[in-house]
């Protein structure tokens, strides 16, 4: 974040922040809650597919019935975007850019799992501590 972002939030009390970030932050708990759309969930799915999904409720309605015949993956944008098996359920342009936001935020969030460091314990003599796994190696 830049700097005059970071200062922004830091000058913003809790009670100051948009109705829209708080719809998209509801929007992120009521797929956790009520969709099971939970940090385990997303984590299955790394290739992209949560942000491609952001990506087309974030397209503008017109966009998503351009010809996409070329790319092999469907005739339209609409179509090409979306997730082998997902649904998109569109509707009022509002709702799709508050379900984008929370789609994007998931998918930070799954990013910045997939590159925390994962901790693994010793065997004998350090048992039970943990220690980072070191970069590129696997937990036997």
């Amino acid at each position: 974040m830049t700097s005059a972002g970071e200062s922004l939030l830091a000058a913003s009390p809790a009670d100051q922040v948009s109705s829209a970030a708080r719809d998209v932050l509801a929007e992120r708990r009521r797929q956790i809650e009520a969709e099971g759309y939970d940090p385990e969930h997303d984590d299955a799915h790394g290739c992209g597919e949560i942000a491609a999904m952001a990506a087309l409720y974030a397209m503008p309605p017109a966009v998503r019935n351009w010809c996409a015949e070329s790319t092999g993956y469907g005739a339209t944008f609409g179509e090409a975007i979306l997730p082998h098996g997902w649904a998109a359920k569109l509707g009022g342009r509002r709702r799709e850019l508050v379900k984008a936001g929370a789609l994007i935020l998931a998918e930070i969030e799954r990013i910045d799992r997939a590159s925390a460091p994962k901790m693994i314990f010793d065997s004998p003599p350090c048992a039970g501590v943990a220690r980072p796994l070191a970069p590129g190696k696997e937990q036997a």
